[in-house]
Order: structure tokens, then C-alpha cells, then sequence
């Protein structure tokens, strides 16, 4: 299990498949980077940081609590969304989550999508396009780096 390193958006490689929680945690190669929602967001992510990397990670309850040599993670809760199935013609109810990242430097950072790049996030439209999609609700956690890049 790779040791927690977060890779910046100038250095996360163009062109990778992955998701905002792969991103966040500094993962790069394919693999199973979803939340259980069969559980509550909190433990969702902390069951996921223990399957997917090695490191020490804490809850906190606002920013004033992460020390300043610490990433701070925004877990949006699960939000349920509907789409059309273009081949089987039907609807599917899914849930998904988001992940955003708080660099040492205090810039925040995300990868929107699968297809995505990573970017920072800079404006107050790209911070209420979140919340439109993912809501208001959120845990964070703060995690030291094992030599981010």
C-alpha cells in the first residue's frame, strides 16, 4: 500500500483515468477509488484511506484545526443522482461523492471528473458549482504527507 503523497495539479499526469478521491490521495494507477454508501461519509472515507493508503488521517471539525504542515480534505456526502441509460433505456439512481484538497500553501484543488484534470479551484463560481451538485454537507480530515510532490 503506497505510503500517503499527494502529487500537485502541475505534477498529477495529464490524461489519467481516475477520480477526485484517486487525486486527492495522490493515486495515479486504475482501481476501486469509490466510497461504500452504505455507510455514513465519515467512516466511508476512513475505511477508504485504510484500504487505499498508508498513513495516519483525522477527523477535524473546522480549518482552525489542521496544522499548517497538514492536507485538509472536504468530503462531500453522498448525493443521489439520476440518469438515462442510453442502451438499456432506462433510469439509474446512483450516489456520488466529491473529494477537495487543501494544499500546504492554502490553495484548494480537485479533479472534477474521470475524464478530468486536476485544477484549483480559484472563483467563488467554481466553489457554488460544487455545492450545486454535491450540496452543503461535508466532513474534513486532515492528513500529513509522506513527501508530496
Amino acid at each position: 500500500m503506497p505510503k500517503f503523497c499527494p502529487l500537485s495539479v502541475e505534477n498529477y499526469p495529464k490524461g489519467t483515468h481516475t477520480n477526485c478521491l484517486a487525486f486527492a490521495l495522490g493515486l495515479t494507477e486504475d482501481g476501486d477509488y469509490n466510497l461504500d454508501d452504505n455507510l455514513s461519509i465519515d467512516k466511508a472515507f476512513l475505511k477508504a484511506w485504510n484500504r487505499l493508503v498508508d498513513g495516519n488521517v483525522r477527523q477535524i471539525q473546522s480549518l482552525d484545526e489542521a496544522n499548517q504542515d497538514e492536507y485538509v480534505f472536504k468530503v462531500y456526502n453522498f448525493t443521489l443522482f439520476r440518469q438515462w441509460h442510453t442502451i438499456m433505456k432506462f433510469w439509474i439512481t446512483y450516489s456520488d461523492f466529491h473529494v477537495c484538497r487543501r494544499e500546504l500553501d492554502g490553495r484548494w484543488v480537485h479533479k472534477p471528473g474521470w475524464e478530468d484534470s486536476p485544477e484549483q479551484i480559484a472563483t467563488k463560481e467554481q466553489w457554488d458549482e460544487i455545492t450545486s451538485e454535491f450540496g452543503s454537507k461535508y466532513v474534513l480530515f486532515a492528513a500529513k504527507s509522506e513527501g508530496a510532490v
